[in-house]
């Protein structure tokens, strides 16, 4: 038998439109599972795709809401540091930076040279690294 908990990483996917918008599916995940503890991966997933879509200002807002809701995901936090250098939010990117950095303290674009992580696109991957420089992360 077919619930909703077992649609709910189906309906994660279709979070935003081509056309932007939102689908609208966020919402009924979140009010079949309140509680989910794995909200805040929802959270940095719409992020993410509203730092991809140019639209900073809604990307730092969601991840805002991830960090509060899981402050220790680094992967998240690393979304949330390029939303925030990209919405103009640089010290609140330095301040997560320095959160990172207490987390995995040996972690340096040194360490990153030659990872290529979940991003595929070469332009993304630059602007990442770019909002890392701006936020501090040790070379």
């Amino acid at each position: 038998m077919s619930g909703p908990s077992d649609q709910t990483p189906i309906l994660r996917r279709r979070i935003i439109r081509e056309d932007g918008s939102k689908s609208g599916m966020v919402d009924p995940t979140m009010r079949l599972s309140p509680r989910d503890p794995f909200a805040f991966s929802s959270m940095i997933g719409i992020a993410f795709a509203h730092y991809n879509a140019g639209r900073y200002a809604e990307a730092a807002i969601s991840a805002d809401k991830s960090i509060r809701a899981f402050s220790y995901f680094i992967g998240g936090l690393q979304i949330a540091i390029q939303c925030y250098v990209e919405a103009g939010r640089i010290e609140d990117a330095r301040r997560v930076m320095a959160e990172v950095l207490r987390l995995h303290p040996n972690w340096s674009f040194s360490r990153m040279k030659g990872y290529r992580g979940p991003i595929r696109s070469p332009e993304v991957r630059e602007k990442q690294w770019a909002s890392f420089r701006k936020a501090g992360l040790p070379e």
